[in-house]
């Protein structure tokens, strides 16, 4: 049976983005309000400068790394019918990432924090959320597109869908690497200047 309702919050640019930015911004205040959570990896997500590690390497692969984990789960994600909640929570944990961070960095330094935050964590929070959120679009879009064929609303993909697919998420991971490397440059100037 056809599900009549059905939309595809997908192809309407303005919700898309506003849903995709409330998820993140959820994410900021939970995150800002469990400071005390811990210095977690998996928490933070590396967006604090204290945890992002001691050499141009380090800083350049803890980020990379906690990117290309989010990709991976996006992409891996979007092959499933009921993928967009999964992306939607995904945003969430990112943005929780973010506010954690944030409060922890004030939580040390207090006021003195305030130059790192604008200088090293806004660049690489905005950069990440644009391309955690471009995987989430590409995970909505996929998996909006598998509900669509089973539910009988819209024809199979084509073989061409997977290869797209694929290739913009290589694009995502490569655009990671960038982020990555001028995280890495960016930490390794305000450490001098310091």
């Amino acid at each position: 049976m056809m599900h009549e309702k059905y939309k595809d919050f997908t192809k309407k640019k303005n919700t898309g983005v506003f849903l995709m930015i409330l998820a993140v911004i959820v994410g900021i205040v939970v995150g800002s309000l469990n400071f005390g959570a811990g210095d977690k990896p998996v928490l933070h997500q590396y967006f604090s400068p204290v945890y992002s590690g001691n050499t141009l390497f380090d800083v350049f692969m803890n980020t990379f790394v906690s990117l290309a984990l989010f990709a991976v789960t996006a992409f891996v994600t979007g092959l499933f019918v009921f993928g967009q909640p999964f992306g939607v929570l995904m945003l969430i944990y990112r943005g929780f990432g973010i506010g954690i961070s944030v409060s922890m960095m004030y939580c040390e330094m207090g006021f003195g924090a305030i130059p790192a935050v604008i200088i090293l964590l806004l660049p690489k929070a905005l950069s990440v959320v644009f391309v955690s959120m471009l995987a989430v679009r590409e995970l909505m879009r996929s998996s909006c597109t598998i509900l669509r064929c089973i539910t009988g609303r819209g024809e199979s993909p084509e073989k061409k869908f997977f290869r797209l697919y694929c290739i913009k998420f290589a694009v995502i991971l490569a655009v990671s690497a960038v982020i990555s490397a001028a995280d890495s440059l960016m930490n390794y100037i305000f450490a001098k200047l310091v």
